[in-house]
């Protein structure tokens, strides 16, 4: 990733003792004061840390890269860790530091900065003719044609190339996308909105955030005495508008953002969730053919990951988040009895 490597490395300058390991009491706190990061942005990237597959030492080594099936089933995420591990170990093992300098520098970056890092991603930096832009689409892009791929490849040339064009032609054999023109175009021409959507990053994700402060401003409110209202609290015709976002949703609330977000960009939604590329093309594989089924079932995923945590505002954050605010308002409390009758 070139440059954007180079700023990944400097968002550390202290770094963690050789003696430190996950079974030491202060292997949180210490990444904390060495990365900048809070402690609970910390524990957070750890978990994601384990969840890829890293050692008892803290470490993802080269047979965790060879072993470990979601390496071998999604090419961007292999190469991430790629980029990680040779520009950072020599002996070619990435480090919790270097895990958390990284995601670090993807949260706070601009989105100039993360589309020059995503250009250098894409071809090491290169300039990018049609033939690579072709083998790159199916990459990104499922369940598309070999002549639906051809036709794409030849509208981003259109639109992105800069050079080796005359009067607005195309010739494939001389024609680039250099990365100013990629970066220029992306900038003028993906809605604002739209791009921070995609580009966004946070640690902690910013309705967990909210959430947490939302939580903080009402005990403060209370005297301290207030509790985060779960389900059973009250009786269901008694809980307000108010406190029903606090509520796990339901499965009837669930197929309901299933049936409406499974015609939208659900990709998105599931990685906003916490999901990665392997984790959905799993349950695809498993439903294949069926968006709605494949939609609730990583919503039930979720819930059951988040446990107690899976509110209602929260999802309804990510939703709104993902350009789905109508979505969102179906999880409101006017709809409630609407919901009861989902049968699945």
């Amino acid at each position: 990733m070139g440059n954007q490597i180079a700023l990944i490395t400097k968002s550390g300058s202290i770094q963690v003792g050789e003696r430190s390991n996950p079974s030491r009491a202060d292997w949180i706190t210490e990444h904390a004061v060495a990365t900048g990061l809070s402690v609970v942005e910390v524990e957070r990237l750890w978990l994601r840390f384990q969840q890829l597959g890293c050692t008892s030492e803290g470490l993802i080594t080269n047979d965790v890269l060879r072993k470990r099936s979601m390496y071998s089933e999604d090419t961007f995420l292999r190469k991430f860790i790629g980029y990680l591990r040779d520009d950072f170990r020599s002996d070619g093992k990435v480090t919790f530091q270097n895990f958390c300098n990284a995601m670090y520098w993807i949260e706070k970056a601009t989105a100039r900065d993360k589309l020059n890092a995503i250009f250098n991603y894409l071809n090491n930096g290169n300039p990018l003719d049609k033939d690579t832009v072709r083998q790159i689409l199916p990459k990104i892009i499922e369940n598309d044609s070999e002549q639906g791929y051809d036709r794409l490849a030849d509208i981003l040339m259109e639109q992105l190339a800069g050079s080796g064009t005359e009067g607005g032609g195309v010739n494939a054999a001389e024609s680039y996308i250099s990365q100013d023109s990629f970066v220029q175009y992306c900038l003028d021409r993906i809605p604002k909105s739209r791009l921070e959507a995609l580009l966004a990053f946070n640690v902690i994700p910013r309705h967990v955030s909210d959430q947490a402060r939302q939580e903080l401003e009402r005990a403060e409110a209370d005297g301290g005495r207030r509790q985060p209202t779960q389900a059973a609290a009250a009786p269901e015709a008694q809980v307000d508008a108010a406190e029903a976002v606090y509520t796990v949703p339901t499965d009837a609330q669930l197929a309901v953002v299933a049936q409406r977000a499974s015609r939208r960009d659900y990709r998105l939604l599931g990685n906003k969730l916490g999901f990665y590329e392997s984790d959905m093309n799993q349950i695809e594989n498993l439903y294949r053919g069926d968006r709605f089924q494949q939609l609730y079932h990583m919503l039930i995923e979720w819930r059951k990951r988040e446990g107690k945590a899976a509110y209602v505002i929260t999802l309804q954050k990510v939703l709104q988040e993902c350009l789905m605010p109508d979505i969102a308002a179906e999880l409101n409390p006017k709809h409630r009895d609407e919901q009861k009758t989902w049968k699945l």
